[in-house]
């Protein structure tokens, strides 16, 4: 299992990437379905902003229906899944729009920073419901949050994989 967590980081890397400014993480369909499935345990909740992790019967029953045609659209675990040509598209879900600003953390999902400003243009529909208040002060934390997953990923690697050192006494 370790072993497949290292190529779950990578991938994760990869999405962490693909995330555009306003929160919208672009995932290529050529993954597979066995790592969609377990790539969405982390990229639902990062796009949601949340920590639900949907069940994996329902991950894969979701993935098994965006692989299937192109279009095709989900709501799980708080995230809006697309298909949209080679790529799922996986945005913050509009049926909640109750957005909460808690410490500088906007939904989750944007961090205040005054030093940063999101683009002007007008946002993707996945995320057009879902931004913050103003274009100015905020970041967001999607990425980082695919990126810090997939760091605690590699070290549980590391720590299973180290050599065990005998002690001589």
């Amino acid at each position: 299992r370790s072993a497949e967590e290292v190529v779950l980081a990578s991938r994760l890397r990869e999405c962490a990437k693909g995330c555009d400014a306003q929160g919208l993480i672009r995932v290529p369909i050529d993954f597979g379905a066995v790592m969609l499935v377990d790539l969405m345990a982390t990229l639902i909740p990062a796009a949601s902003g949340t920590d639900m992790i949907p069940k994996k019967q329902t991950r894969l029953s979701a993935v098994s229906r965006l692989l299937e045609s192109k279009g095709a659209r989900c709501t799980l675990g708080g995230a809006w899944l697309q298909r949209s040509g080679d790529d799922i598209l996986i945005g913050r879900a509009p049926d909640n729009p109750e957005f909460k600003t808690y410490d500088d953390i906007f939904d989750g999902r944007f961090k205040r920073c005054d030093d940063s400003v999101l683009p002007t243009e007008k946002p993707s529909f996945l995320v057009r419901h879902a931004m913050p208040p103003s274009t100015k002060g905020w970041r967001s934390l999607v990425p980082d949050r695919l990126n810090l997953h997939a760091s605690a990923l590699e070290a549980n690697h590391r720590l299973l994989t180290k050599p065990l050192e005998v002690s001589r006494s």
